[in-house]
């Protein structure tokens, strides 16, 4: 045996009996004491067994004894300690690896099937690289398939596009058509609309500044579920960073507007080429076939703007009312939100166009919608349509103010001072005064003698033959209270007629309009609520008007009748007589000499209370209000009813009590205008 072969026996017998004393050293040693002496067994140790090698290296196994719990591992250490020793062989570097998958791994990573998959993958890569992109950038039919094939998720098929690169590459690619609209024009003007004057059924919403994919969802989501149909302003930016936001518009049967960024209006042919510009990215890359309108970002609408409206025939609208202030930008309380853009219990109006920034509450993407589907339910009665069908709806709009030579012959110069003179006042006063059976004291009477006031009507009726009633409507209100009653009365095919505080008319003229054009008359309640007579104890007791404060009520009452001349002056009814009626109602039942003398010396014909007051402003249900109307109905009687925003029951009421006379068929409801001469 050569020395070679020897060292290797050595070292073999050597681990083997280093492995052995390892694993004895191991074990639990067995408690010797309990067992018999007898039963101990020997145990025969060879010389390189001895005790003196096992201490040898006992220090070695509790120097690192976690590492090596098994023969694989001891084995490996024992190689390493061998290499470590040998002199003159340096340690092989190996390359890194960023993962280890093992051999198994290996041999899957070298098969031929692997290979094969891992080929076609980059040349995959390479065709369309080298191929397809090209010709997405020359050919837009291949372009549409890649486009359409690649469509994201939240977008159900990619619309169809052209060249549009091409179109925002040559901005003044619209230049001569510019430059021929704007010759046509001859720098004539858009009106702007901060609201459309008209009495229909019909409100519009409009929306700024696109906001996240998923606030634009809820929004569509929430005007379909109303059958609303909005108005959604773009800016030209905003056709290349809102992609998706647009096509769920579109695809949710909105309306488009475009909105004019300032930075656009340098120059009125530049903006001119911007619009069309704009309008053709629209239909071509979107689709969209409908009405265009135009709004400016912020501010007053320039005369460029207008200039460029009128040449293309377009609209320019602003806002009635700001839903999205910015001192509301912090507020997350939607009912707080809703009392300050609207205060006072108002209402979205006839014609009026509410505007609302989206993204305004940041990244609440759920608070604009809510906040829409809120208002709907609780301060809108009317459908919400898009602001160009309003402003295409011509049957129903109108000239506000109404042009003097308009105004019906009847009504010019109609209402002025100087009818009465001092002998005859209060023969006018005795013939045109209809009093209720609650003014008949003298304290509720100043001014008016024993004789005088004997003389005056008390009851409140306008007797006739022909079993008519007579429903009287007073104060204003918002348009949730006033066009309930409007629609029962349109239901019941029953006419009214409602006297009217002017001091808010103005802020909403087409309600005024739309009562009159319902086939209503129309008549006075001063304009500020001002009283014939000065209250003293609480209503129980009135006072004569001085000087000052009848010329004030003067000056009062012919602001209330100009005010609703502007409105409805030219409007006649079915009876052939103005539905702007010189009918007077003073507010509060107050009354005095000095006040109803000045009444008729402006030219007003009747002074009219009734005979019933159902003060349903203090009502407490709708059932009870309709039983004591209907307890109270005779032929020739006037029934005083309320429009205010107190009068929450007054529609409900309304409509169970005409309901209960339909069935009786024993009386027609009519205006005053068809009894009174």
């Amino acid at each position: 045996m050569c020395e070679s072969s020897t060292l290797r026996w050595k070292m073999k017998r050597f681990r083997s009996s280093l492995l052995k004393a390892w694993k004895r050293g191991g074990r639990k040693k067995q408690d010797t004491a309990s067992e018999p002496v007898s039963k101990k067994k020997k145990i025969r140790r060879k010389p390189h067994q001895s005790g003196s090698l096992i201490k040898r290296f006992s220090r070695v196994f509790k120097r690192d004894k976690k590492k090596r719990t098994d023969k694989k591992k001891l084995f490996v250490w024992m190689q390493k300690s061998k290499r470590e020793k040998q002199p003159g062989k340096r340690k092989r570097q190996r390359p890194p690896r960023i993962f280890n998958m093992g051999k198994p791994g290996r041999q899957i990573l070298r098969s031929p099937i692997t290979t094969g998959v891992l080929s076609a993958f980059l040349l995959l890569i390479l065709s369309y690289t080298l191929i397809i992109e090209p010709l997405d950038a020359r050919h837009p039919a291949v372009r549409q398939v890649v486009q359409a094939t690649t469509a994201p998720r939240s977008v159900e098929v990619a619309l169809p596009v052209t060249n549009v690169q091409a179109a925002a590459a040559s901005p003044r690619l619209y230049a001569e058509t510019a430059e021929e609209l704007l010759k046509e024009n001859e720098g004539r003007v858009a009106e702007v609309f901060p609201r459309v004057y008209t009495s229909a059924r019909a409100t519009a919403l409009t929306f700024s500044g696109i906001g996240s994919l998923s606030e634009t969802e809820m929004l569509v989501s929430v005007l379909r579920s109303k059958s609303a149909v909005g108005t959604f302003f773009i800016s030209m930016p905003e056709l290349e960073t809102a992609l998706e936001q647009i096509t769920q518009i579109v695809r949710g049967g909105q309306r488009i507007g475009i909105l004019v960024l300032p930075e656009q209006m340098t120059d009125v042919r530049n903006l001119m080429c911007d619009l069309l510009e704009t309008k053709a990215r629209l239909e071509t890359t979107y689709g969209y076939n409908g009405d265009y309108v135009l709004r400016q970002s912020y501010g007053v609408p320039t005369d460029m703007l207008c200039e460029c409206a009128s040449a293309l025939d377009w609209p320019v609208v602003t806002e009635t009312v700001n839903a999205t202030p910015e001192t509301l930008r912090s507020e997350y309380d939607i009912l707080k939100i809703i009392a300050n853009v609207l205060p006072d219990d108002g209402a979205l109006q006839r014609g009026g166009i509410a505007h609302f920034e989206m993204n305004f509450f940041g990244n609440n993407d759920r608070m604009l919608p809510e906040y829409i589907r809120q208002l709907m339910d609780t301060r809108n009665p009317y459908p919400v349509v898009p602001v160009t069908d309003i402003l295409r709806n011509r049957q129903y709009r109108y000239t506000y103010p109404v042009p003097g030579n308009a105004v019906l012959s009847e009504l010019q110069n109609a209402i002025y001072p100087g009818h009465t003179t001092y002998l005859n006042v209060f023969e006018k006063i005795k013939n045109g005064y209809i009093g209720n059976p609650r003014i008949s004291k003298e304290s509720l009477m100043p001014g008016f003698s024993y004789l005088e006031r004997d003389a005056l009507d008390k009851i409140g009726m306008v007797r006739n033959e022909r079993q008519q009633v007579f429903l009287t409507f007073s104060g204003w209100g918002n348009d949730v209270i006033i066009d309930s009653i409007l629609q029962v009365l349109e239901k019941h095919r029953a006419t009214a007629t409602f006297f009217i505080e002017t001091g808010k008319v103005a802020e909403n003229p087409n309600l005024v309009r739309a009562i009159a054009e319902a086939g209503h008359t129309i008549g006075s309640s001063t304009h500020n609520h001002f009283s014939l007579g000065i209250e003293l104890d609480k209503g129980e007791r009135y006072v004569e008007l001085n000087d000052d404060e009848n010329y004030a009520l003067m000056q009062d009452i012919l602001t209330s009748m100009t005010t609703l001349e502007a409105i409805c002056g030219d409007v006649r009814l079915t009876n052939a007589k103005p539905a702007l009626s010189t009918y007077f109602r003073p507010p509060d039942l107050a009354i005095s000499r000095l006040g109803l003398g000045t009444v008729f010396d402006l030219g007003f014909t009747y002074c009219i209370f009734g005979s019933y007051d159902a003060e349903d402003e203090k009502a407490k249900d709708a059932i009870s209000l309709a039983n004591e109307l209907r307890l109270e109905t005779r032929s020739g009687a006037i029934l005083m009813l309320h429009m205010t925003n107190e009068s929450l029951y007054t529609p409900e009421a309304l409509d169970i009590y005409l309901n209960r006379l339909e069935l009786e068929k024993s009386y027609q409801f009519v205006r005053l205008s068809d009894a009174l001469k």
